[in-house]
């Protein structure tokens, strides 16, 4: 799979944000460390309520609202594989999730989304629990400069037969949060851009 390029910094016009174009997920390159949060650390486990507040040392929480919600997605970038061995499957859990006070966009140019802070706006995505040090390093390398890592209050949300959701608690995480509202546009399309990304991934 060819390497993908790094995200551009804070893009000021919609050429500028077109390094992430290939969509691809390979091991990313950055020039510049996003800004580091505090989040509650979580323990491996079944993805429940209790286990995404768990109490793991050493470790953080992320909420993904981009193609990193996806485990396979998240995998590649985190472990250089799509389907990694089941231990290392254990160390995460994958669970429904949302924030308040953001909306995501599409970035100008590129073919994946950003946050950025609105009023009355929620973002869906999924939290991600267990995240390393090293795990952090990677996503940072991955979302680029032109995002700004974050600690937020993260919505859990649990759900249940028939497709409904309901709430199922709180936790704190991480979020990358795009840098230039200016260099964003119409809300993103999730669906289309996990077919995307499966297809690159192969």
């Amino acid at each position: 799979m060819p390497p993908r390029p790094q995200r551009p910094t804070a893009p000021t016009q919609a050429q500028t944000a077109t390094s992430k174009s290939s969509g691809k997920v390979a091991t990313p390159k950055k020039t510049a460390q996003a800004t580091t949060g505090t989040s509650t650390g979580t323990k491996t486990g079944t993805s429940t309520g209790t286990s995404a507040r768990g109490s793991g040392q050493g470790t953080k929480s992320g909420f993904f609202y981009d193609r990193l919600m996806y485990p396979e997605v998240f995998y590649k970038v985190c472990y250089g594989k799509q389907n990694p061995g089941e231990a290392t499957r254990n160390l995460h859990t994958f669970k429904p999730a949302s924030i308040d006070g953001y909306q995501r966009y599409s970035v100008k140019g590129a073919d994946y989304p950003g946050i950025t802070p609105t009023t009355n706006r929620t973002t869906s995505g999924t939290l991600v629990t267990g995240l390393t040090a090293a795990n952090l390093k990677k996503l940072d390398n991955f979302e680029g400069s032109g995002f700004e890592r974050k600690s937020v209050t993260v919505n859990l949300l649990k759900r249940l037969r028939g497709g409904q959701v309901t709430d199922d608690g709180k936790a704190s995480g991480q979020v990358y949060v795009f840098k230039d509202p200016q260099g964003l546009k119409v809300d993103w399309n999730a669906e289309a851009s996990h077919r995307d990304s499966l297809a690159d991934l192969h």
